[in-house]
């Protein structure tokens, strides 16, 4: 039954490794989700100026 726990105990860490990466992608979205509301604010500020 020893046995057994430790090779349990060994996937277990295989398996933390595998959340960051998925947080690692994640990551790189929300960078560039970010950047793309900023610019629709600009497109919108540049109408505005017309419509004045």
């Amino acid at each position: 039954m020893n046995t057994q726990g430790l090779s349990v105990g060994k996937v277990g860490r295989a398996g933390k490794a595998g959340k960051a990466g998925k947080a690692g992608k994640a990551g790189k979205a929300g960078k560039a989700g970010k950047a793309g509301k900023a610019g629709k604010a600009g497109k919108a500020g540049k109408a505005d100026k017309h419509t004045d």
